[in-house]
């Protein structure tokens, strides 16, 4: 390929078909390049959000997961007040309450009652 400048004449530079064909190529790549960088800042940008948002949700989840280890769960159907676990209620009549409830069985005796 000759250059105008290197033969010093006011001709300008023969431009081959397959230089037309890169410099088009060329354009083209650019023109889709500038397409394609908005494209991907939205991209990114819909990425980072959905990553704070997955952040935000984990940090919720692991909270209500602490939270229900330390807040007993009330049964609504129960009208019972809510015993603390490890401390059990003691009904000194209980025992009394389970002898009388015993009914006699002849020929059986009182231990061999209350195994049954």
């Amino acid at each position: 390929m000759k250059i105008a400048y290197e033969e010093r004449t006011s001709q300008p530079a023969i431009l081959t078909p397959e230089i037309q064909e890169m410099i088009q190529k060329m354009t083209q790549n650019e023109a889709l390049m500038k397409q394609m960088l908005p494209r991907e800042q939205t991209f990114e940008d819909q990425l980072e959000q959905e990553r704070a948002q997955s952040q935000k949700l984990q940090k919720l989840l692991s909270q209500r997961q602490s939270n229900s280890r330390l807040t007993p769960v009330v049964d609504p159907e129960d009208d019972r007040p809510y015993q603390v676990y490890g401390e059990e209620e003691w009904d000194e009549n209980e025992e009394e309450d389970e002898k009388e409830n015993m009914v006699d069985i002849p020929g059986v005796d009182t231990e061999a009652r209350e195994l049954i």
